[in-house]
């Protein structure tokens, strides 16, 4: 079955991530991808990340998919229990994923139930069918087309930072030109989104 965990601002929804792992994850390893803020000027998201899971005594693996080799990247993947993917850029982020076959491989994962998906900011909105929507709040560049093809993992649009800077209208725009189109769940810096196979519910509100 699918388990995963979407949020905005992992630092943020710490708190609720420690309770969802309480019930749901039993291993103390996570499988830390930061590459989509490899292209951002600030990420100390990233950190941030990195030290509320070690507060959680959880044991940070960090793989950044840009860097390593195909192989080495699919037998971390492949090994993985636990998999986090950081904030960024959207567009960035599916492209690296996909030019060495990693998207096919996490879906495959998450979807048998064998990887658990914790996913901020961009690694949330990759998980929908499409991150065209995103164009809004990130800029696509040359990332191509092959980069607007998500995991396909919900059937939901993940909208974060939804009424946050610098993100307030950035939010506001994606819900006015895709609320009639998309099935958008927005979530705020302290809000997640806890999805259990085919079922999803809203975490802080």
């Amino acid at each position: 079955m699918i388990e995963m965990f979407l949020c905005s601002y992992f630092a943020g929804a710490a708190t609720l991530f420690e309770d969802y792992a309480r019930q749901n994850i039993r291993a103390k390893e996570v499988l830390f991808i930061p590459t989509a803020a490899n292209v951002e000027e600030y990420r100390d998201y990233v950190d941030e990340a990195k030290e509320a899971f070690a507060k959680m005594g959880f044991e940070v693996q960090i793989l950044d998919v840009s860097k390593a080799s195909e192989a080495e990247a699919k037998a971390k993947i492949g090994a993985a229990q636990v998999l986090y993917v950081s904030g960024g850029n959207t567009f960035y982020l599916l492209r690296e994923l996909k030019k060495k076959g990693l998207a096919t491989l996490i879906a495959g994962r998450v979807r048998s139930g064998e990887l658990i998906y914790v996913g901020e900011s961009a690694g949330a909105m990759i998980a929908a069918p499409s991150v065209e929507y995103a164009s809004v709040m990130d800029d696509a560049g040359d990332y191509g087309a092959a980069a607007q093809t998500g995991l396909d993992l919900v059937k939901f649009y993940p909208v974060p930072h939804y009424g946050e800077e610098p993100f307030v209208q950035s939010a506001a725009e994606i819900l006015k030109a895709y609320g009639d189109k998309l099935n958008l769940t927005p979530i705020n810096n302290a809000e997640a989104i806890a999805v259990h196979g085919d079922k999803f519910e809203i975490l802080g509100r």
